[in-house]
């Protein structure tokens, strides 16, 4: 514990409370609730039944996509937390886009290595609020299966399946979004191409036009692909295959498709014009237990919306969080967790490390405290500070407490990914790692560092050819141009590093002294460049002693 940081009485946290309820904390976190179902836990301050709805809604529309797509896993590797908030003004403080130009955001969809958030405006009195939840869970379901898709694909499919609704035994998806057929039939001279050509980047900056014309036009492709015939199902098939391949998103659209640009654009407007069709089935009988609701501990519930602004950057109102959930429970492991990661983004790294300590001395049942430590230690392994001997000991240390996250959260993909990551650090052990992210990539395919983390293994381990093989496939799909640089400069070093060893071996130091140029030739760190100069300085120096031996 924290010197000085001791349990207070109600009334004391109470009056921390009203103090600070002007910055966007729930002003009565006892009355909030937590619904859970099967696959869902909802923490919210509406109406129970409005919460309750929630989770049976989104346990149907998890069910629709099992059945509907079931190449598509619905089981996600990294745990997703859903906060509803009662009205506008409870929501206000969490949001991490402002409404603009008439432009009301009801929900977000928080994609993080450590944990998703849904969060969301529940006022049953909004319309399309539950349209909200169901599209911001298809932004999920994307995230895990489709990672390559692009923004028009992951925004009409979330579009598509945000109109999902069950009407007594039987659940329909598909059916016509009202305000995208407004639009639509307002503006008949749509640009197919601007919405293809749009990335996440791009479209923080559209205006209300320019972001009516991306979701109306993405939901009819979308919609026109998916609840056409067998052919354009087939189509939107070839289509991910292509996206997959590394296509560009507009070319492959017009290449699944066999149509240009203007013929593709003439058959949606001719589309508009007939019925939309929608798929409807039959539940099954008894569709799982009903979501059960509980009361939520006002600690628990602080520290988890403390991690949602954590993960939106407000550092400062995530720290008055875990502080304030600190004041009902000095004990909570989460909190100390939470706080010592805002610490952490502070750069306040000896701060961090006690309250990082003090959040594992209360050996919590959660993955993340040890997650979160773990990330601490490497950070400080590589921040040049401790000696050889120290950096070691924290590289052991960063590993084990992997290892326990791994234990408590098996399903938790990241655990194991972080794990496998620590291998590369000093005492690691590079084929357990490969072994590790081999099987982790498979459920977070969408992870650059992941693919890159496992080339950098497979060249600690001296496999050059698989990392080269990881270099021109999955890397160079996900990367961005930096990483990929240092990927590539890796291998470049590492083959010339590889082959240097195997002509000295053979006794041909010529040979081997050249490829040791070109392998500093090929570096740019100056760390690496230095330790291969001083490599090639003993190789030649002991050459020219037996020389003169001779």
């Amino acid at each position: 514990m924290k010197p000085g940081r001791q349990v207070v009485t109600g009334a004391v946290a109470m009056a921390v409370l009203a103090a600070a309820a002007s910055r966007a904390q729930p002003e009565q976190p006892d009355g909030w609730l937590a619904v859970r179902s099967a696959n869902f836990t909802v923490y919210s301050d509406a109406e129970a039944e409005r919460a309750v709805e929630i989770a049976s809604g989104l346990e149907r529309l998890r069910d629709a996509f099992a059945r509907l797509a079931p190449e598509v896993s619905v089981s996600s590797p990294v745990p997703t937390r859903i906060v509803a908030f009662r009205d506008a003004e409870s929501f206000a403080g969490y949001k991490t886009i402002a409404d603009r130009d008439g432009i009301k955001i009801l929900g977000q969809f928080l994609a993080h290595r450590d944990g998703n958030f849904i969060a969301l405006n529940a006022d049953p009195s909004l319309v399309g609020a539950l349209a909200t939840i169901q599209h911001e869970y298809v932004h999920e379901l994307v995230q895990h299966n489709l990672p390559t898709v692009p923004l028009w694909f992951n925004e009409g499919l979330a579009e598509y399946y945000s109109t999902f609704a069950v009407e007594g035994e039987v659940a329909f998806v598909g059916r016509p979004v009202a305000r995208h057929l407004r639009w639509l039939q307002a503006h008949p001279r749509f640009s197919l191409g601007e919405v293809l050509a749009t990335t996440r980047a791009s479209a923080a900056e559209h205006g209300a036009e320019a972001a009516g014309q991306m979701y109306a036009v993405s939901w009819l492709l979308v919609h026109y692909l998916l609840s056409g015939d067998a052919d354009r199902l087939d189509a939107a098939a070839e289509l991910l295959y292509l996206l997959d391949s590394g296509e560009e998103p507009e070319a492959a659209v017009y290449a699944a498709l066999d149509l240009g640009a203007v013929e593709l654009t003439e058959r949606l407007r001719e589309y508009l014009l007939r019925p939309l069709a929608q798929a409807g089935w039959r539940l099954p009988a008894g569709a799982g237990a009903a979501p059960a609701v509980e009361s939520v501990d006002a600690a628990d519930l602080l520290s988890h919306l403390g991690d949602l602004l954590t993960r939106q950057r407000q550092l400062d109102a995530a720290g008055r969080h875990y502080d304030l959930a600190l004041a009902y429970d000095s004990l909570h492991a989460g909190a100390h967790s939470g706080l010592a990661t805002v610490r952490d983004l502070e750069g306040r790294l000896e701060e961090a490390a006690i309250l990082h300590r003090e959040a594992i001395a209360l050996r919590p049942v959660a993955a993340e405290p040890y997650l979160r430590f773990g990330r601490h230690l490497i950070e400080v392994a590589q921040s040049g500070l401790p000696d050889e001997t120290a950096a070691a000991e924290l590289a052991d240390e960063a590993r084990a407490m992997f290892a326990m996250a791994a234990r408590r959260a098996p399903d938790f993909a990241e655990c194991r990914a972080m794990l496998g990551a620590a291998q590369l650090l000093p005492g690691g052990a590079p084929e357990r790692g490969i072994a590790l992210l081999e099987e982790v990539r498979r459920e977070l395919p969408q992870r650059a560092d992941i693919v890159f983390n496992l080339l950098q293994l497979n060249l600690a381990d001296d496999r050059v050819a698989p990392a080269a093989a990881l270099l021109g496939g999955a890397l160079a799909r996900l990367a961005d141009a930096e990483m990929l640089a240092r990927a590539r400069e890796a291998v470049e070093r590492t083959s010339y590093l590889k082959a240097a060893r195997e002509a000295l071996a053979d006794g041909q130091v010529d040979e081997g002294l050249r490829l040791l140029d070109r392998a500093l030739e090929a570096t740019s760190d100056a760390q690496m460049r230095a330790a291969i100069a001083a490599q090639r300085a003993t190789i030649e120096r002991r050459a020219g002693y037996r020389g003169r031996g001779e």
